[in-house]
């Protein structure tokens, strides 16, 4: 017989198993599928594409190279700050260890696992917090667990999304819960300043997003009484912690990058990206071959910026973006269309082919849960515009179109990235199920009741 301990240990999980045994079964089920299909896409434990160059300057710099990447151009090695630096750190730490880097891909990808399934069960959390129905609340789960990007797409790969969307998933979950004024835990203000701050240093566009996504948290909570709501104050807290945490770990960034270039600038990366996604030859997505000679975007850039290969890369990202924008200001009209295609292409329903090379089945066409779920989310928005009243988002609901927004406005000033719209794809699924909710309470409200048998 257990102990009257014992019991008392597994009386909570008993009581949670019984509560959301669907649940538990789909995401013990589909972490296993998982599991299955980053086995079949990345069981060869390599680095992304977008992490190799980061490898090659951890090893330049701890052979006391610098910072630097070869230059096939110059044929000279040039200080280098396009991608995240910390994960140059990291990548440094290993080879010095004399660790094969395969073993933080393998970590990175059972981390993945792990968040995944945190990732499930969180945002079924959410959509507890403004559906009713528990069959939509399981229903959202699933296609949230079954998601293309999610389960393939990016999920099977080496990307360090599959870390950092499924805590946004955690962190704007209890945000929103603060915003309702209901009780988060000790544990829980201290890890978001923590998992938030992680998040953004390996992946930097996340500066921005969470920037919007705490600028709205915030400006919800000062449009409350503070004085007699401890849980607003606690909201107010975690932001300003939040802040604390992300400036001080990027100091050391800042710094390096200032003796490089003698510029504050956390990346060069914008300067060029926004050349990608304003320029004559653009179509709304991502140029991969804009760094070859003979491909159009090259050749326009090299005929108009013929010194361009002088220039350390900080002042090349300057001079692309000066360019991007003269062309935006010269071509007004063709910017408007550019945008307008950004827009359609964000919201067409395919799916990441990455990685260049190898391109995964079926990413190219028509995914019917991607229309499916694109088609509800623009349904909602309409809906909730032009009839509000039956339709219209409370303030909390509005609060999560905030990673939708962000995503959206990445794109529209560099590019279509499926990898941008991945933070919003929980959200797409979020108000897709809200307005399938919205149904179901007008069906209930005019619906006739028939009268009681005697």
């Amino acid at each position: 017989m257990r102990s009257r301990s014992e019991s008392g240990l597994f009386t909570p999980m008993s009581d949670f198993y019984l509560k959301h045994r669907k649940l538990v079964w789909l995401i013990f089920f589909m972490t296993i599928i998982r599991a299955g299909l980053l086995y079949y896409n990345s069981h060869t434990l390599d680095l992304n594409p977008d992490e190799y160059p980061n490898y090659h300057l951890a090893e330049n710099w701890l052979q006391g190279k610098g910072y630097t990447r070869f230059d096939p151009i110059t044929q000279q090695n040039k200080n280098f700050a396009f991608y995240a630096t910390f994960p140059v750190w990291v990548y440094a730490l290993f080879i010095s260890l004399g660790i094969n880097i395969a073993f933080w891909v393998l970590l990175i990808h059972l981390l993945a696992l792990a968040l995944y399934a945190v990732g499930i069960f969180y945002f079924y959390k959410t959509l507890s917090l403004s559906i009713t129905s528990p069959a939509l609340q399981f229903g959202g789960a699933v296609v949230y667990a079954v998601y293309p990007s999610t389960i393939f797409y990016i999920g099977s790969l080496f990307w360090y999304e599959n870390l950092t969307m499924p805590i946004m998933v955690y962190v704007v979950y209890q945000l929103i819960k603060i915003l309702q004024s209901q009780p988060i835990s000790f544990y829980s203000a201290i890890i978001i300043p923590v998992m938030v701050t992680f998040s953004i240093l390996f992946r930097g566009q996340l500066l921005f997003i969470y920037f919007l996504i705490f600028s709205v948290f915030l400006f919800s909570i000062l449009k409350q009484s503070l004085k007699e709501n401890l849980i607003y104050r606690r909201g107010i807290g975690i932001s300003l912690a939040t802040l604390l945490l992300v400036a001080v770990s990027h100091l050391p960034i800042l710094v390096k990058n200032y003796r490089m270039f003698g510029g504050i600038l956390l990346s060069t990366q914008p300067g060029f990206e926004l050349l990608q996604g304003h320029n004559p030859y653009a179509n709304g997505k991502w140029t991969m071959a804009w760094t070859d000679p003979g491909e159009p975007l090259y050749d326009y850039t090299i005929a108009r910026l013929p010194h361009l290969h002088q220039l350390n890369q900080y002042q090349e990202s300057l001079e692309r973006k000066r360019l991007a924008l003269a062309w935006i200001k010269q071509n007004p009209e063709a910017e408007l269309r550019l945008l307008g295609r950004k827009l359609i292409v964000y919201f067409t329903p395919d799916n990441s082919p990455f990685y260049p090379g190898t391109h995964l089945l079926g990413y190219n066409y028509t995914n019917p849960l991607n229309l499916a779920v694109h088609t509800f989310f623009l349904l909602a928005l309409f809906m909730a515009i032009f009839y509000n009243k039956a339709f219209g988002f409370k303030p909390t609901e509005i609060f999560c179109l905030t990673p939708v927004i962000a995503s959206i406005c990445l794109c529209l000033v560099f590019f279509f990235g499926h990898r941008w719209r991945f933070y919003a794809e929980p959200y797409l699924i979020l108000f897709t199920f809200l307005f399938l909710q919205r149904l179901i309470n007008l069906r209930s409200k005019y619906s006739p009741t028939l009268p009681a048998a005697n």
